[in-house]
């Protein structure tokens, strides 16, 4: 469902582009619409996105053991009537990428780091130990599957309790466990 304000934004763009007017009226009214939406947007995004942005630790086990000092969580709900996306990685975002670097992605049904605990998930994840080398990952089709559980102090554990990721290089397969731990915010 949309809001009064972002209709008026489409009934407005609406307008400049049926009604007969000027190459130049018409670019004035899409910059100012432009403009009214982009504090809309960001408060999407800020009602989406809710991080967990404290440092926890990551361990796992390939054909060697991973380690990363690192483990950032984050819970999004991108539509009302869809699950959630939690997300794990070893790095807060992109630009800042580190190795072993790490990515978990699950949907969920909670939509509130809380509503974590004692839930079980299928999930896709991608593991590249050293920056130039290969990567491991859930192939498509398949993934691992995780255990999270949030503690009262707002801690969260998430545990692998299967699954298999591909190696990128040799395409051999490795059964891979491990554990994430975030610290409460």
């Amino acid at each position: 469902m949309h809001s009064s304000r972002t209709v008026g934004i489409y009934l407005t763009i609406l307008l400049a582009v049926t009604t007969a007017c000027s190459k130049e009226d018409a670019q004035q009214i899409v910059e100012q619409t432009a403009n009214r939406a982009m504090p809309v947007a960001q408060q999407a995004v800020d009602a989406v996105q809710q991080a967990i942005s404290t440092e926890g630790t990551i361990n796992l086990v390939l054909d060697t053991p991973v380690a990363a000092s690192s483990c950032y969580l984050s819970l999004s709900k991108l539509r009302p009537n869809q699950p959630s996306i939690l997300q794990l990685t070893s790095y807060p975002t992109a630009e800042a990428e580190d190795f072993p670097s790490v990515y978990v992605r699950a949907d969920v049904s909670a939509s509130e780091p809380s509503g974590l605990s004692e839930r079980s998930a299928p999930a896709q994840m991608f593991v590249q130990p050293e920056e130039d080398g290969p990567v491991w990952y859930s192939a498509p089709g398949d993934s691992v599957r995780i255990s999270v559980q949030a503690s009262g102090d707002g801690s969260i554990s998430v545990s692998l309790v299967g699954g298999t990721l591909t190696n990128s290089d040799t395409g051999d397969s490795i059964e891979v466990s491990g554990e994430f731990a975030v610290p409460p915010r």
